[in-house]
This record gives structure tokens, C-alpha cells and sequence, in this order.
């Protein structure tokens, strides 16, 4: 298991270091203290979907609900360097994660574009696995990550679920601990970009692979391994 605590502060640490990159950086840290097991069983009693152990255990060990988040615009040198490798002219990253407050919100949300979303884009929205899914963040686009609580109701793996078709709903990591891990190497990168890191072997993000090491260059991340 993942220890959440050490994992949320290497979270804030991160936007700490991040700071000191040349052009205009806007930060959001917000980390709750954590829940006690009494509230998240109350909380979870009245959501049309419990929670799920993970969950639960990030609530009870690490927080009640983390707004970490960065919109880094550099310079026009970086800015290339970042147009090179990415083919954008800014990062962003973060988000909502595990907002007790926000999970009846989140609830709505997959159970409206379950009934109501519209595939505007490329690919079709999956019905089923958005009305069955417990989200636990909301990318700046409006799509959510979620855990596939049916798939395997020990630890169930992460899913997309995109509200207009530009991404495909599915499974994007194995477990939620693996999301964690996996998003922290790739430098908590905005969740509606996440596709663009998934292993074509696994079909998971992949915090090893060519680009993902290059997010963690242009944001100044040193390599460990």
C-alpha cells in the first residue's frame, strides 16, 4: 500500500520546487486533514455508490481531500522547448483528488453523462462503466477518473471516463495505489493529458517512457533511476 501522507507531501514539495521555473507559475495548495473512520462510514452510507477501500484508506491515512494543483506559462525559450517534445505551449497539472465533500457532486456528474452525455469527438462514451464507477477526480475538462468497482471489488483499477468522446472510457492503471505512483512520476500532469503516457503493451500510464521523462525535464525533476 501506497503510504498517503508521505505521498501527498512529496505532492505539495513538488509545487514548492516547481515555484522557482522562469515565467508565470500559478499553484494551488490545499490539502484537508484526514477523516476519521466514523465520518467516511456516515459518508459513504449516503452515496448511491460506498466507497471503495482505497479510498477509504486515503481519506483515514493521508486526507479528507487534496486541491494540488499548477499552470506553468515559461518564457519563449521554454516555450519551445516545451512545443518540441509536447506540442503544447504551457503545462498543467493536478486537480480535486479525493474531495470527501465533492463525491456526491462527482456521483452526479458520471451518472449525468451516463444518461445524458453526447460523443461529440472520436470515440464513444461507455454508459455502463460510467453509471457503475466510484470518481474520485475531476480533470479541468469535466472528465473524470474513477475506480471500476465492479471489475474487482478488492482493489478495482482506474478509469477514464471522458464526457465527449476525445478520449476513450477505460481503464488507465491497475489499481488506485498504481495510479498514485504512476501519476506522481509524471509529475501530477493535468489527468485530461493522460492518454498521451499509456504503455501500447499494458495499456496503463507509464511513468517510464519517452515522454514521461520528458515532462519530468522541463519541470526540472532530477532522475533517480
Amino acid at each position: 500500500m501506497v503510504g498517503y501522507k508521505p505521498w501527498i507531501d512529496r505532492a505539495v514539495a513538488f509545487e514548492e520546487r516547481i515555484r522557482q521555473l522562469p515565467g508565470k507559475m500559478t499553484i494551488t495548495t490545499n490539502v484537508a486533514p484526514p477523516l476519521t473512520d466514523e465520518t467516511v462510514t456516515v459518508l459513504s452510507s449516503e452515496l448511491r455508490i460506498p466507497i471503495p477501500l482505497s479510498v477509504r484508506h486515503f481519506l483515514v491515512g493521508g486526507s479528507g481531500g487534496c486541491h494540488l494543483s499548477y499552470a506553468w506559462f515559461p518564457g519563449s525559450l521554454e516555450r519551445q522547448r516545451i512545443y518540441s517534445e509536447l506540442k503544447e505551449y504551457s503545462l498543467h497539472g493536478g486537480g480535486w483528488l479525493c474531495d470527501s465533500p465533492s463525491f456526491e457532486d462527482f456521483q452526479r456528474a458520471s451518472h449525468d453523462l451516463a444518461k445524458f452525455g453526447a460523443a461529440v469527438r472520436g470515440y464513444e462514451l461507455d454508459r455502463v462503466l460510467c453509471m457503475r464507477s466510484f470518481p474520485f477526480l475531476m480533470a479541468s475538462t469535466g472528465d473524470l477518473l474513477a475506480l471500476d468497482v465492479d471489475a474487482e471489488a478488492s482493489d478495482p483499477p482506474v478509469v477514464y471516463l471522458s464526457h465527449d468522446g476525445d478520449w476513450p472510457c477505460g481503464p488507465i492503471a491497475p489499481s488506485f495505489d498504481d495510479f498514485l505512483e504512476a501519476w506522481e512520476q509524471l509529475c501530477y500532469i493535468d489527468p485530461s493529458w493522460l492518454y498521451r503516457f499509456l504503455n501500447a503493451q499494458s495499456g496503463y500510464i507509464d511513468g517510464e517512457l519517452p515522454q514521461s521523462h520528458q515532462v519530468r525535464r522541463l519541470l526540472g525533476v532530477l532522475e533517480t533511476r
